[in-house]
């Protein structure tokens, strides 16, 4: 008894229309091409964070190229119904992408990178590694089978952005080891906001307290 082939995810930042031939970014078409072994016929989905999915196959294509002729558009939407916005104190270069990925993964809406006095990553670097976060973030909505993005704020200090946390009308929490899991709240919003720190960073006093 055969297995269900896997259908590789593409998401692509622009529109897509039934009919069209879109040729792929660079990047994406070598994963495909080289990485994945995807040859002219192969099922392909693509989705640009706008809702839904589009079906199609890949059609012939100069070598190191991707082209997929789009067939037909699924109207289908795993998005959580909960809205989570997400600031995360920045870390180094690979915790960074791990928790990017997994934020991603669990469905938040938006994240915003935190620095704090104890980040790893000096401002500087930041507008260098906004291209690289963004990748990771596409790469693991293409995995979990996400149909929209989370947004990708941009990173803003620790103590800049308590009041305005403060004034949201979402359930707001901040990540402490000594804290209650967030089960344990039993709140039944549909709106959160979720802080947390790097490893170092974890020491916040009661003047931080969001809840």
């Amino acid at each position: 008894m055969g297995t269900k082939q896997h259908i590789p995810r593409v998401y692509i930042n622009q529109p897509i229309l039934i009919g069209d031939s879109v040729q792929l970014p660079h990047e994406k078409a070598h994963h495909l091409t080289r990485v994945l072994r995807a040859s002219e016929g192969a099922s392909i989905t693509l989705f640009n964070g706008h809702g839904g999915e589009y079906e199609g196959v890949l059609a012939p294509a100069k070598k190191g190229e991707a082209v997929v002729y789009v067939q037909s558009h699924v109207d289908v939407d795993r998005e959580s119904p909960l809205k989570v916005d997400l600031f995360m104190g920045l870390c180094k270069r690979d915790a960074m992408s791990a928790a990017l990925r997994r934020a991603t993964e669990l469905g938040v809406t938006s994240i915003t990178p935190l620095i704090t006095d104890f980040s790893d990553v000096s401002p500087k670097q930041l507008p260098s590694l906004r291209a690289k976060w963004l990748a990771t973030i596409e790469s693991a909505a293409e995995q979990s089978g996400r149909t929209r993005l989370p947004k990708l704020l941009e990173a803003q200090p620790f103590a800049e952005i308590l009041s305005a946390i403060r004034d949201s009308n979402a359930q707001a929490f901040i990540a402490h080891p000594l804290g209650q899991r967030l089960a344990a709240t039993r709140s039944q919003d549909e709106n959160y906001v979720l802080a947390i720190g790097d490893r170092k960073s974890t020491r916040l006093n009661s003047s931080h307290q969001i809840i």
